[in-house]
C-alpha cells in the first residue's frame, strides 16, 4: 500500500503546515496558495525556531 493510497499532496501540506502552525505559532497568509507564495516567505515560515535562539543549547528550555 502506497502513501498515495491515503493522502493526496494538498492534504498531505494541508496536515504539515497544520501542524507547524501550532508548533511555531506562525501563519501563512491565506491569500495566495502556498505553492504560490515567494521562496522567503516560505523558508520564514518553515525555519526551526530552535536555530532562531541564540541561547547556547545547554540554556535552553
Amino acid at each position: 500500500m502506497s502513501v498515495d493510497s491515503h493522502f493526496d499532496d494538498a492534504s498531505l501540506a494541508c496536515v504539515l503546515i497544520s501542524t507547524w502552525v501550532l508548533h511555531t505559532g506562525r501563519a501563512l497568509r491565506r491569500d495566495v496558495p502556498p505553492g504560490d507564495l515567494p521562496a522567503e516567505e516560505l523558508i520564514d515560515f518553515w525555519a526551526d525556531p530552535l536555530l532562531d535562539d541564540p541561547r547556547p543549547d545547554d540554556e535552553r528550555p
